[in-house]
């Protein structure tokens, strides 16, 4: 929770939700604006508004006004609690909302009252972190649903990025429907458009928790449900719970910390929680991924964004690359692709596919030298020169060193 709380620059731009070691989906409440909901995607430790995809909200009762851009709602979040890889709050002081994830799907566990017998969860298309237009819900089944939305803005600057889910509930719905603006459309099942989504109401008397799954893609729809078939095909909550703790255990477990103090115990801890947050995981369980060139791409190994290399080349490349060398030299390779599908071009601060452009200088042609450095080398470093000399790969030399740590 250290970094969760405050505004602006008294804080650390952080969020308290779900998520895995360099994985896709960030299941959380968004920093920017508590009250939208629990969205899909969100940079750890970014100075500006962004992401907040698909934002899910449980809400008691039937529902009978249009959430609208759900700020009208004024949902109430109150006694958070978050560690690697869970996320728990209370929602309205009545509905207990528990949060996990996999590499790219969210999961969530809904707990309603017990005197109320009809209650709804609902999914915004139309809403994110920043204003967006393009943006599309289908309901496909009594407990289903799946669309598109496009990434809104970053510091001003439009991100256009495509992001594709689908999702599904453990239970079928008693009532469905669609909202628009201030219209509330019960029956219909198709949503676009600014401040626009979906709604869902269930029968909870005889169950009081509705469990609810998304798989998200940047590439199509058909990845999504392919990403949510392949990574999270049950409804055991507590399983994968359970799953992500244990791998963020694997990752914090690589330094082991001793002494009196808890509290920098935790401090530690934290921060090294937050340095395995990003780059994220972008391609899909099938190898593809959307490129900056705004095509689909095949690669044999996995494929990172969330580049924020003005931020990370001080320290946080060399850290990864000596506690997980090989995810730092799949994020370098990544960064080779990059720079040949955009003509040569090194990515600087991506979000998905879109290089913003918010930080000047040549932070990129860093990450990858202390990447190298520090003993990430699973790539070939002589096509990277050439693409950052451009000249030819035969005038290219490196030489050995004897030591990775000293370069």
């Amino acid at each position: 929770m250290i970094g969760t709380q405050g505004k602006g620059w008294f804080s650390g731009y952080t969020y308290p939700g779900a998520t895995y070691p360099f994985g896709m989906v960030q299941f959380t409440r968004s920093y920017f604006s508590p009250h939208l909901g629990f969205g899909i995607n969100q940079l750890s430790g970014a100075g500006c508004d962004h992401m907040g995809n698909f934002p899910v909200l449980p809400l008691a009762g039937e529902l009978k006004v249009s959430p609208g851009d759900l700020l009208s709602l004024r949902a109430h979040v109150s006694e958070e609690k978050g560690i690697a890889g869970y996320y728990r709050a209370t929602i309205n002081k009545e509905i207990q909302t528990e949060l996990t994830v996999t590499e790219r799907t969210g999961m969530a566990r809904f707990t309603y009252p017990e005197n109320e017998g009809k209650n709804t969860v609902i999914i915004a298309g139309g809403v994110a972190a920043t204003p967006i237009e393009i943006a599309s819900i289908v309901i496909t089944g009594k407990n289903s649903c799946e669309g598109y939305a496009e990434g809104g803005s970053f510091c001003g600057i439009p991100t256009p990025y495509k992001v594709y889910f689908v999702a599904e509930f453990d239970a079928d719905c008693i009532e469905s429907g669609i909202w628009k603006e201030n219209k509330l459309y019960k029956g219909q099942t198709f949503s676009e458009g600014e401040n626009s989504g979906v709604f869902f109401t269930f029968d909870t008397r005889e169950k009081a928790a509705v469990h609810y799954k998304i798989g998200v893609s940047y590439v199509s729809v058909a990845n999504a449900r392919e990403n949510l078939k392949s990574e999270n095909t049950a409804w055991d909550f507590d399983q994968v719970k359970n799953a992500a703790i244990e791998r963020w255990n694997h990752y914090l477990g690589k330094i082991e910390v001793e002494g009196d103090n808890e509290d920098r115990k935790v401090q530690f801890y934290t921060h090294l929680y937050h340095t395995l947050i990003h780059p994220n995981i972008c391609s899909d369980v099938n190898g593809e991924y959307m490129g900056v060139d705004f095509n689909v791409h095949q690669s044999t190994r996995t494929q990172y964004t969330s580049f924020s290399n003005w931020d990370t080349y001080r320290g946080q490349t060399q850290l990864m690359a000596m506690l997980a060398p090989d995810v730092c030299s799949d994020v370098v390779a990544s960064h080779y692709d990059f720079a040949i599908q955009s003509g040569g071009g090194w990515p600087r601060w991506v979000m998905a596919n879109i290089e913003t452009g918010v930080m000047q200088d040549d932070p990129s042609t860093i990450v990858v030298a202390n990447a190298y450095a520090f003993g990430a080398r699973n790539y070939d470093p002589r096509s990277m020169l050439a693409v950052m000399k451009k000249e030819p790969k035969t005038r290219i030399h490196i030489p050995r060193t004897s030591s990775p740590a000293r370069g």
